[in-house]
């Protein structure tokens, strides 16, 4: 080894030693960044009540009551409790390591800032008390991570497992959106009274045919019709639950129309309804709302909005509308000449 070499190798062995007693003096392991949980507390305690609001205004609270959950406007309306439980769940498993920033000036451009965020959500260990955790949800600098800052806290984190997609802050998406539970391939018979008249179809053997008024009975229906009638009624989705039915302003003691399905039992596993028959009423136009109604079913004592384009087919429909056309007659055969006969030109 040559004197050039030598000295290469005694400055190589002069970094490393370096590089080792760095390590030793400003240790950077994995266990000076190991991620930990943002809101540790929400390991040892039951919340029972989440608020969650965006940046435009929209916000919507939820309260624990007997071990389900509900909306606290309006007041007692049913949530699903498997959503509010699945967002508790994954505040509670949000970790993080190092800050990102540190600095509040950086907040509003991260969208963590106490006035401009994507979603702030808070979560109370009382309902009438005080926020045991408030979290700001931000930007998402990559696929499934997002910014976060806990309230009252300056640095902002990359945690992963929560967007502000995941968190709406509108009522109607920590629902049950359908307003029909009863499915379509169910039904055996159908009602509808509104403006324009009132009739019924029942279905007996796959073929459907008019119960009211008598005098049509023997009319022949388009199944086509009638089960694509039936499937957009049964499919029928809420914008925004709304108060108690009996809310005046609803128009549900007088409604617009009224639909009657008519269905089997459904499956012991199902959530659907029990068999029998299900009474939807639509009321009055939502104010502010082109269109949509307000409308209620049987067996569920809150009213809900829906939009126009699920309610058009209950209030306009009419029995001549499921009629089936005639089929159009056959063309007459052109006419053969006799045997032994050609034919003569065309004068």
């Amino acid at each position: 080894m040559d004197r050039t070499q030598r000295m290469l190798a005694g400055v190589l062995a002069a970094q490393i030693l370096i590089l080792g007693l760095l390590q030793l003096v400003f240790p950077t392991s994995r266990a000076a960044v190991k991620e930990q949980p943002l809101v540790p507390a929400l390991a040892s305690m039951t919340p029972q009540k989440v608020e969650v609001a965006d940046g435009t205004g929209a916000s919507v609270a939820l309260d624990r009551a007997g071990g389900a959950w509900a909306l606290e406007s309006p007041k007692g309306y049913p949530a699903t409790a498997s959503k509010v439980e699945k967002l508790i769940q994954d505040i509670e498993h949000l970790s993080a390591g190092r800050p990102v920033v540190s600095n509040r000036k950086n907040h509003a451009a991260l969208k963590v800032a106490d006035t401009e965020f994507e979603r702030r959500i808070r979560i109370f260990e009382k309902a009438g008390g005080k926020p045991v955790a408030e979290l700001f949800l931000g930007t998402s600098p990559r696929y499934q991570t997002s910014h976060v800052r806990l309230g009252g806290k300056d640095p902002v984190y990359e945690a992963s497992g929560l967007s502000a997609y995941d968190v709406p802050a509108d009522p109607g998406s920590w629902v049950e959106r359908n307003v029909v539970p009863v499915a379509a391939d169910s039904v055996s018979g159908i009602g509808i009274s509104n403006h324009k008249g009132s009739f019924e179809l029942a279905k007996k053997d796959g073929r459907w045919s008019v119960r009211m008024p008598a005098a049509k009975a023997k009319v022949s229906l388009d199944a086509q019709k009638v089960e694509s009638l039936v499937r957009t009624l049964c499919g029928m989705s809420l914008d925004a639950p709304a108060g108690p039915e009996s809310e005046a302003s609803y128009g549900l003691a007088a409604p617009e129309a009224t639909v009657v399905l008519t269905h089997a039992p459904a499956a012991s596993d199902s959530a659907a309804a029990p068999g029998g028959a299900l009474v939807l009423r639509i009321g009055a136009p939502v104010p502010g709302k082109e269109g949509d109604r307000y409308a209620a079913r049987s067996g569920f004592e809150y009213a809900v909005t829906i939009p126009k384009y699920s309610v058009d087919r209950a209030v306009d429909a009419t029995l001549e509308d499921l009629v089936a056309k005639p089929s159009a007659p056959a063309a007459p055969a052109a006419a053969k000449p006799p045997a032994g006969k050609a034919p003569g030109p065309k004068k």
